[in-house]
Parts: structure tokens; sequence; C-alpha cells
């Protein structure tokens, strides 16, 4: 398995389809779970912003308050790409 470098069989017998779709469902299941436990780790709430600049050069996903202007956003852009590492 290329996302976790497990390696298994399955016979080849006349329940081989039934197997392959069964494996298939929980490998899609775990690399969800995989997926969203590494979205969690990364999401990150910075109120401040020296904590939004950590969290951003360390490649998080930021939440933080917004004032909700375009010309905010715009300013928060141009202000974190000159002082990102």
């Amino acid at each position: 398995m290329r996302y976790n470098g497990s390696k298994g069989t399955i016979a080849l017998d006349d329940s081989f389809s039934d197997k392959i779709e069964q494996k298939l469902k929980e490998i899609q299941l775990e690399m969800f779970i995989n997926a969203k436990e590494k979205f969690a780790s990364k999401l990150k709430q910075a109120e401040t912003w020296a904590e939004f600049m950590d969290f951003l050069n360390n490649k998080n996903i930021v939440l933080t308050p917004w004032c909700n202007r375009a010309d905010c956003e715009k300013e928060v852009k141009e202000k974190s790409k000159n002082e990102s590492k």
C-alpha cells in the first residue's frame, strides 16, 4: 500500500471481487481519517500578528479575526508576503 507502506495478499478465488471491494473501502476510510487528522493538526487560531506569522511560516492553516473587507484582506496578504520566511 503506497499510503502506509503495508503489504498483503488476496487469494484469487470466487470471492476475489468482494475482497477487493472491501479492501478499497478500508483504504478509502484509512486515507480519509489520516487526511482529517493531518488537517486538524495544521489548523491553528491566531489572535496576534506574531502568532499569525509564526503559524503561517510553519505551513499551517490559520484562522484569524477579520474585518470582513477586501482592503483588509489585501493588506494582510501583502504584509504577510513581505514578512514570511
